[in-house]
């Protein structure tokens, strides 16, 4: 019986996902995103006397700020690159902020903004002693 031969993409020979540095979480380098793996969203905040005009239906108020949301997807990741992600995001007590530095293609340049992160949501691949990954590694930063 020949044995099964998985994919380059599937193999587990204890290979690290690639980290070139171009993202870091809380002072820590981690594994690059997944191509296409980052979306950054400009969101308007409104002051606080903004709404509809009751009469009109039009929408009024100001902008007091602009701010980034931005979700990061990785490749599939060892159980161990994951615990790196999950190590600098989780911070506890009174200031529950932190730097990232990303790439943003508005500025052609790297950013580092102060933010918050949502959930960290992940899909165990495989525990298979020959293929430990998981997938669909996602973490969405809120800018603070």
């Amino acid at each position: 019986m020949a044995s099964k031969v998985l994919p380059p993409s599937w193999n587990n020979s204890a290979r690290a996902a690639r980290n070139t540095g171009i993202l870091t979480i809380n002072g820590v380098s981690v594994p690059d995103p997944a191509r296409g793996g980052v979306q950054i969203t400009d969101e308007p905040i409104w002051s606080e006397n903004t709404g509809r005009d009751v009469n009109s239906g039009k929408m009024l108020g100001d902008i007091v700020a602009w701010k980034k949301t931005v979700q990061i997807t990785w490749p599939p990741l060892t159980f161990s690159e994951v615990s790196q992600i999950l190590n600098a995001i989780k911070v506890t007590g009174k200031n529950p902020f932190y730097a990232i530095k990303y790439y943003d293609t508005s500025t052609s340049s790297f950013t580092t903004i102060t933010v918050y992160s949502g959930n960290l949501q992940r899909t165990i691949e495989s525990i298979s002693r020959a293929y430990k990954k998981q997938s669909g590694v996602t973490v969405t930063f809120i800018e603070q």
